[in-house]
């Protein structure tokens, strides 16, 4: 973290390496910096997606669901075309219990051509899983 905090000092206004930050401290297991490493980031750039989707998961894991729901909302609004922006919000449903929200939309994705990122085979398992389990820690 001191190498990435290092490149965040040189050039503060760098908002991936705000992200990248975090990232690294996460796998340290310092989420409170995390936090606001993500936070500094959506400061220097509201629209920052990746900070929103991490933020977002972040919330979640704490089981801070409004917080994790408002990040995940900011995300596919800013991003509607954006995989992990859109797979954001039915993470949240799927994890507080409301499968049956989430489920549309991964079929969506599912169904969606233009994703490249996310085949039609992994989309339709995360689906089948949902409807199965009403949880799914793939998403």
């Amino acid at each position: 973290a001191r190498a990435m905090q290092a490149a965040v000092t040189a050039d503060p206004k760098y908002v991936p390496g705000h992200f990248w930050l975090a990232q690294t401290l996460l796998r340290q297991q310092r989420s409170a910096e995390a936090r606001e490493a993500l936070t500094t980031a959506l400061k220097l750039e509201p629209t920052y997606v990746p900070a929103m989707v991490e933020l977002s998961r972040q919330h979640l894991a704490a089981g801070e669901f409004d917080q994790a729901t408002e990040y995940a909302r900011q995300a596919a609004k800013a991003a509607p075309d954006d995989l992990d922006a859109r797979i954001a919000l039915p993470r949240v449903w799927v994890a507080t219990g409301q499968a049956d929200r989430a489920e549309p939309e991964i079929a969506a994705l599912a169904s969606n051509s233009d994703c490249n990122s996310f085949s039609k085979v992994n989309s339709a398992a995360s689906a089948d899983c949902v409807r199965r389990t009403k949880s799914c820690s793939a998403l």
